[in-house]
């Protein structure tokens, strides 16, 4: 069996380099599609970075779009920049705004396709697990072969429509730092922990938003590598509360990893860590995007409208100015008709009441000791939490918690019905991005072929779920249907002069319902100790 599950792994990494090919083909005929405001903010972030020096970085504020990423991406733009001079320097001049040659755009357009290399490589380790859980289908009468769940998790995650759409068409380079979490996740799951470390490190480096992962991480490590039963000689230091030792050499590795990293990355600033702070963390630009995300403060705030027009219905309330403007579709700081409104210490309060127990189950889980899940159980429901209650949360933020999922989603029919549900209402909650309607019936296609290739993938490895069509395509993912209708093509001709962002909001209510409703279900699966029998250990 291990000689033909390694033949499988051999022959999975040429089908994962075909596929990776192929979708480069299909990337580069989107290369002349609609891009956002974000090509422009890459483009400026290439200028600053060509044009300026190091210490201006942070500063510069000719564009709006100003540089609010951390050093790591600052330098890859910077590296970026130096082979742009060969291809255009009219795109390195920061005075040149909203500057977009066709040499521009291919060039960065171009520049995305290649930072997926990183994805390609994470989606290899991914098949290379032979010997790993999610290639043992056979004990559930799973029809896809020896090996076949992880080459299905490689391909999904490879051809993850979220991705295709936000990096090469809206314009974003989320397919790379995709790929660096997933390499530290399967690196720490393999017992690589200062790997792990390293790639993590480096990651929040790239982009602070991951730092929603962090705490699962940070405890995970923390619990199950630097604390346990050493051998005598290993310097540890005794804990008789939790029955173990934590080892002083362990945790000073992995903390001198972590500090090497940020000491690369932010010495060259130690004299403009303020300026950097404030660009990392801008706190005045209002709970919600113009596109709300659909989270708890999506309800909240829809919750506070309703409440708002029946008040004033019955007389009870009068319509203020600036007073429950959020439906407005302007990225500013608002106030609640009915409800209290909210600033972002309320948000932190929140975030972390829903981090503790997630925390303290990572610390100790229910089976007594670590599942193979845990350490992404846990980091896709930390990322969750802070989607859920965090301050100003993008809509984009979901591909966070959407490629965890998939890493998650053939190790047991819990995880695989889970994903059956967020993966099209997370993807379906991206759709407002493109909205030209050329680009709209590219999103259509691609987000029905990828949503019944997951169903597909699913079915053969979980025959079960066949014997009930509703459980693998459920309700709410067919209720898209008639959503989709609505807002893309009926609320727009009826009410577009009186109510244009009734279909965004709608959009945003309805995902917002279905993401937490299985919020809910992962989260108390994690708490509570039903099932956990059944959780693989090892």
């Amino acid at each position: 069996q291990w000689i033909t599950m390694a033949k499988n792994a051999s022959g999975f990494h040429t089908d994962v380099i075909l596929v990776a090919t192929g979708l480069t083909f299909l990337k580069l005929l989107f290369s002349q599609l609609y891009y956002s405001t974000d090509f422009e903010v890459h483009r400026n972030w290439l200028a600053i970075t060509h044009s300026l020096p190091l210490s201006k970085w942070y500063s510069e504020n000719t564009s709006q779009w100003t540089l609010d990423y951390p050093p790591y991406f600052a330098y890859f733009e910077w590296s970026l920049s130096q082979l742009a001079a060969l291809v255009d320097p009219g795109m390195l001049n920061v005075s040149n705004l909203n500057y977009a040659s066709g040499a521009t755009v291919m060039f960065q357009r171009v520049s995305v396709i290649v930072s997926d290399a990183a994805l390609v490589a994470a989606c290899l380790a991914i098949v290379s697990d032979v010997g790993g859980a999610a290639s043992k289908s056979a004990t559930r009468g799973g029809r896809g072969g020896v090996g076949a769940p992880a080459l299905w998790t490689a391909l999904l995650l490879l051809c993850n429509f979220g991705l295709l759409i936000v990096d090469h068409i809206h314009f974003q380079y989320n397919g790379m730092l995709t790929g660096l979490l997933i390499g530290s996740l399967l690196c720490i799951r393999r017992g690589h922990a200062k790997a792990g470390a390293l790639l993590f490190a480096a990651l929040l480096n790239f982009k602070h938003i991951y730092l929603y992962c962090a705490p699962a991480l940070f405890v995970y490590l923390l619990r199950h590598y630097c604390i346990g039963r050493f051998s005598t000689g290993h310097l540890a230091v005794k804990l008789p509360a939790i029955g173990g030792s934590l080892s002083v050499a362990r945790l000073a590795s992995l903390g001198g990893i972590v500090l090497a990293v940020l000491a690369t990355s932010l010495a060259p600033f130690a004299y403009h860590i303020p300026q950097l702070l404030s660009r990392l963390f801008p706190f005045k630009r209002g709970l919600c995007h113009a596109y709300w995300a659909p989270n708890f403060w999506t309800l909240y705030n829809c919750l506070d409208k309703l409440l708002e027009i029946v008040g004033c219905r019955l007389g009870l309330l009068t319509k203020q100015p600036g007073v429950g403007v959020m439906t407005g579709g302007l990225v500013e700081e608002f106030e609640h008709a009915v409800l209290p409104s909210i600033r972002p210490v309320h948000t932190f309060l929140l975030t972390a009441l829903f981090l503790l127990p997630i925390l303290y189950r990572t610390w100790s889980p229910v089976s007594g000791k670590p599942s193979r899940t845990l350490c992404i159980e846990s980091a896709v429901l930390c990322a969750w939490t802070a989607y859920n209650f965090g301050w100003h949360v993008h809509e984009k933020a979901i591909l966070l918690i959407i490629p965890l999922l998939i890493l998650l989603m053939f190790e047991s029919e819990f995880h695989a019905r889970l994903a059956l549900l967020v993966l099209p209402i997370g993807h379906f909650s991206l759709f407002p991005l493109l909205f030209t309607s050329y680009e709209c019936w590219i999103k259509y296609s691609l987000f029905a072929s990828y949503t019944l290739a997951t169903a597909h993938a699913v079915s053969l490895e979980f025959p079960a779920l066949l014997s009930a069509p509703s459980r693998l395509l459920p309700p709410c993912v067919i209720g898209l249907a008639p959503l989709l209708l609505a807002s893309d093509w009926l609320l727009p001709q009826l009410l577009a002069p009186r109510l244009p962002f009734l279909p965004l909001m709608l959009t945003s209510l309805y995902c917002a319902v279905c993401l937490a409703w299985a919020y809910c279900t992962l989260l108390a699966r994690f708490l509570l100790p039903v099932g956990a029998a059944k959780q693989k250990t090892g």
